[in-house]
This record gives C-alpha cells, structure tokens and sequence, in this order.
C-alpha cells in the first residue's frame, strides 16, 4: 500500500496526516492570535512498554527471541495554555466546566498544557478503527504516567467553541465554505462564556 502523502498547513507549513489535523491548527492559531494558547507543538513520543523477550535454545545455543514488541503511543498536540483560558477553553479536573472542550489534570494544573488525539468521528463503535486503539493506548497512558489526553473532534469542537476565520474559506482559498452549524467567531464565543461564567459564579 501506498504510504499517504502528507497535507501541509497554509499557514503554519506544519505536516498534518489529515485536513481535521490542518483544521485544528487553523483553530490553534485564532485561540493564540488571540493570546489563549502561548504555544502549541506536535506531541512527543510515549513509551508504554518494552520488548519482552526469551531464550531459544536451537540445538547449538540460545538465542534472544520477542515475546512481546514494545508498544508506543503519539498523540497529535500539546497546547500550552495561557491562564486566561481558564474556563474558556479549558477546565481542571476537579472543577469542570460544562461545554469546555479541555480537560486538564489536576497534576498539571499549574502547568496549563493538554494532551490532543484528533479524531474524525467519535461515533463510531469503541471495539473497531483508530478510536479504538487510541482508547486503548489513552488508558495505558493514562495509568502508567497520569497523561490525560483530550480526543477531539473537528465536528464537535467548532459548533461548541468557534469555527476558525480560516475554516470559512475553502482548503484551497478561492471560495466560500458551505457550514451546516452556526457559526461563531472567537470573540462572540469568549463573551459568550464569560457572561454565563458570571452568571453561575455570582
């Protein structure tokens, strides 16, 4: 099979593995235009388990063999967040937001940063495809280091939060995108946040 040709980002000339990776980015970039996100980068690599391996006597000598390959697991993203995306754009673990699309864990929370797994379709069935292997290694993650990892989806995220000024245009720039959801700008989303923030915080 054919290895897949990498999507360059217009903008940041980032290598993305889809056009959701390019959106996200598009979305990134409007968040730290507008000094939410301090920086943002691709995820490092993470170890969740080694080689396991055995001895194998062939008739002369023993020799090493693998039992298990070692397992690793790269998220998409790390964003680091400037505090004053505080319920905005981003919650503790101990205090969430409702309609916030980033958690953090409260070990992290002086050190606003998210984890990110970009996914398609969070519909589909937990037991096939990429989402579920990424579940799987979320978890593993998750118990072996205490790495939360927010799994978003371009679909969800824009109608929850705000479709990027980019997003409006097509991939290639010369026309109007056709959006089925309403669509909102960045600030129209921060006030509207602030103003119910305000509202249950008294």
């Amino acid at each position: 099979m054919a290895k897949k040709e990498k999507i360059i980002c217009p903008i940041t000339k980032m290598e993305c593995d889809s056009n959701d990776e390019m959106y996200f980015i598009w979305w990134l970039e409007d968040c730290k235009n507008k000094g939410f996100i301090n920086s943002y980068e691709r995820s490092m690599t993470y170890s969740l388990s080694d080689n396991v391996t055995y001895k194998e006597f062939d008739g002369k000598k023993f020799k090493d063999k693998v039992l298990l390959l070692d397992h690793k697991y790269t998220p998409d993203f790390n964003i680091y967040w400037n505090e004053s995306a505080l319920n905005i754009f981003y919650s503790i673990r101990d205090k969430v937001y409702i309609y916030i699309p980033f958690i953090i864990h409260e070990n992290n929370k002086f050190i606003p940063n998210s984890v990110v797994e970009i996914k398609g379709d969070l519909s589909q069935r937990f037991d096939k495809g990429s989402l579920a292997k990424a579940r799987v290694d979320i978890k593993w993650l998750y118990s072996d280091r205490t790495v939360y990892v927010d799994v978003i989806c371009i679909k969800d995220l824009f109608p929850l939060t705000f479709t990027p000024s980019r997003f409006l245009k097509s991939n290639g720039g010369n026309s109007a995108r056709t959006i089925n959801w309403k669509i909102k700008s960045i600030d129209d989303y921060v006030k509207i946040r602030r103003d119910y923030n305000q509202r249950i915080e008294g």
